[in-house]
């Protein structure tokens, strides 16, 4: 693969990473601000701060395999078959 190939795919998958964490961010600063208008029980209040969380670091894991498959050419192998 070209340098050209793997440089765009590397900003696609950057760049998707990182609408979708920006969206996430924003969606917990909103539920953020709601509960504080109205506070709902701590329970709650910390499912609201840690599933966002994990789903962030889950995303930020997935685009760290993204960018090992994309150096090492696997796609490319795949493709010959």
């Amino acid at each position: 693969m070209n340098k050209v190939g793997g440089k765009r795919k590397k900003r696609g998958a950057m760049i998707a990473a990182g609408v979708t964490i920006i969206l996430i961010i924003l969606w917990e600063i909103l539920l953020l601000v709601l509960n504080a208008w109205d506070p709902a029980p701590p329970f709650y209040t910390a499912i609201i701060i840690i599933i966002p969380t994990v789903i962030v670091v889950g995303i930020l894991i997935a685009l760290k395999e993204r960018m090992k498959e994309i150096d090492g050419g696997e796609e490319d192998e795949a493709a010959k078959y």
